[in-house]
């Protein structure tokens, strides 16, 4: 539509003078707004381009969530060992919760929060039993790069709306102006088939185009 627009936008150019003889309101302003936006439109991102940058930052939550899920499988080892009778004391881990979360970004957030929590509860059980302050440090450390990447992911979601939207809206207003453009054209030219032709939006399988 874009490059249709272009093409509608030259040969108003060229027929200004019969235009404004027509109508007044057809002038020049009419060419500047019409290039303006068609400026603005090609200005905006594209709506491939904002996918793919969505689609990057996406991946990189997966792998953050892998990295959860990794260390969370890493520490239940320890967990298990300094516990191993105590399905209460588990479950305080959030075992019973796991499941549920272990898929949704926003749950395995929660989940690693109070995991953490949990970690230091009981660390000196777990010290004991061969953990290590630093995984407990990382595990911390795992669940803070998912929040910061989660909620990149969710600004730029709502970005790529509001982009979208604010390209959308110019697309519709070049197609109004050359909408104008083609009613006013099609009158001006209704006796001379090669320049109505020209203003033209949608062309019939009829030889006469002239409706």
């Amino acid at each position: 539509m874009l490059e249709y627009a272009k093409v509608i936008k030259e040969c108003f150019q060229k027929d200004i003078a019969e235009f404004i003889m027509f109508d007044s309101n057809l002038n020049q302003s009419v060419i500047d707004d019409l290039s303006l936006k068609i400026q603005e439109v090609e200005e905006a991102q594209r709506n491939k381009q904002l996918r793919d940058r969505l689609s990057q930052k996406t991946i990189l939550v997966k792998k953050q969530m892998d990295k959860c899920r990794n260390i969370i499988q890493y520490s239940k080892y320890f967990i298990e060992r300094a516990f191993p009778t105590h399905t209460s004391k588990l479950n305080e881990f959030g075992y019973n919760d796991y499941i549920q979360s272990k898929y949704s970004p926003s749950k395995m957030m929660l989940f690693m929060q109070v995991f953490h929590e949990m970690l230091l509860k009981y660390k000196d059980n777990l010290l004991t039993a061969g953990y290590s302050q630093k995984l407990i440090d990382e595990v911390h450390i795992t669940n803070e790069e998912l929040i910061a990447l989660s909620n990149d992911q969710q600004v730029f979601k709502k970005h790529k709306e509001h982009l979208t939207n604010e390209r959308k809206q110019a697309m519709n207003e070049v197609w109004e102006i050359i909408l104008n453009i083609s009613r006013a054209g099609k009158i001006i030219y209704a006796n001379d088939y090669g320049k109505y032709s020209q203003y033209v939006l949608y062309k019939t399988k009829s030889i006469d185009v002239r409706r």
